[in-house]
């Protein structure tokens, strides 16, 4: 974790043990944000998000962020428009893993729920991997209800650089918004 990392997450818990949650705000993840968002994923990642941030002047993806007031992102979550129409789409959500567990995660998801709703749509959807019963705890809890399984695949970098595919079964969760 980098020193800036370090400090996101010193800041994050002061902030929300002085002020709650509100101490922190929501805005837009930028190409600027990506050397700070290492704890997000493998390498690979940020190329991913990068590629996603590209998308949104075409108005299919918004990307969104939690910051401290210093600015440092803290969580993340994608909404893409296009890729189930009538919804937004919710993936790469992530939490810095110092910072789980403080309602962080569901803070910025009412706030991607907000947004999906300005768009005037009412259906929220998410894919959890089955092996990740935190997730789906979470999810349940926010009012999410499952709409089937999958299997999604994408590529990962293993320790010596080499590109593999990986498959994972998922379930397809969803949330009617108002």
């Amino acid at each position: 974790m980098t020193a800036t990392g370090l400090e996101n997450v010193a800041e994050a818990k002061a902030v929300i043990e002085r002020g709650g949650l509100d101490s922190l705000v929501v805005g837009e993840l930028t190409f600027d944000d990506l050397d700070q968002i290492g704890w997000s994923g493998e390498p690979r990642h940020r190329q991913v998000v990068s590629d996603a941030l590209s998308r949104v002047a075409s108005g299919d993806v918004e990307y969104l962020a939690v910051r401290v007031p210093s600015g440092g992102p803290v969580a993340k979550v994608g909404i893409d428009f296009a890729r189930y129409p009538g919804s937004g789409y919710l993936w790469q959500f992530a939490t810095h893993p110092e910072l789980q567990g403080l309602g962080i995660g569901s803070f910025l998801m009412a706030a991607a729920e907000a947004r999906i709703v300005t768009r005037g749509l009412h259906l929220a959807r998410i894919n959890v991997e089955l092996d990740n019963p935190r997730a789906h705890q979470l999810y349940e809890r926010l009012g999410f209800v499952s709409m089937g399984r999958d299997t999604e695949t994408w590529e990962r970098v293993d320790a010596s650089g080499t590109v593999t595919m990986h498959r994972a079964d998922v379930t397809l969760m969803g949330k009617t918004l108002s």
